[in-house]
């Protein structure tokens, strides 16, 4: 299941590729508690993580100005094949870093994340995990590809935390979401 550019109603595009309004993480913890979160996630497996895109942009005469680089990141979260035993997420992240409200160094990279379930995974289920678990088990990619990035920019490095926690993520909150729930998230991983 590659990525497309297909519009949602085109009749050449699977049903597992067909983006899902994802309801926010209140509304599913609501439905879906930790005690019956957890047997879901024990059922299920991890079976691939991809980078999927990546851009990155550089302002050099701008970064000649900075004397440290504090990014902010903020991520979204798509989920594919909700009802399915094979359902997929892209976590869009995107990390940018400001000099006098300017733009100096932006990276939007999105991974794929594939598992597998013994069940057809719920809406509520895929919500959470997305959310809590997709972050944990991608985290380690997404700093290890800003290392390598700066690294090889040939620009200070910038290294982002070992654990990704609510104080990391600079949650957008359209849509429900808030960094109240993402401190919420934390018990679930």
């Amino acid at each position: 299941m590659r990525p497309t550019a297909l519009r949602e109603n085109s009749p050449t595009r699977s049903r597992h590729e067909t983006d899902f309004h994802m309801m926010t993480f209140e509304e599913a913890t609501a439905q879906m508690p930790v005690e019956a979160y957890r047997p879901h996630l024990e059922r299920s497996r991890l079976t691939s993580i991809t980078l999927d895109r990546i851009k990155s942009e550089l302002n050099r005469e701008l970064l000649s100005q900075a004397k440290l680089i504090e990014p902010k990141v903020s991520r979204e979260c798509r989920i594919f094949g909700v009802g399915t035993t094979t359902p997929e997420f892209c976590l869009d992240y995107r990390l940018v870093a400001f000099i006098n409200r300017r733009s100096v160094f932006r990276l939007n990279a999105t991974y794929r994340v594939q598992i597998a379930t013994e069940e057809p995974a719920s809406e509520e289920f895929l919500t959470i995990y997305g959310r809590a678990t997709g972050d944990m088990q991608v985290w380690p990619y997404v700093r290890h590809l800003v290392d390598s990035v700066t690294g090889s920019m040939g620009i200070p490095r910038i290294t982002l935390p070992l654990l990704i926690n609510s104080g990391v993520l600079d949650r957008p909150s359209r849509g429900g979401r808030s960094n109240s729930a993402s401190q919420s998230a934390d018990h679930l991983r």
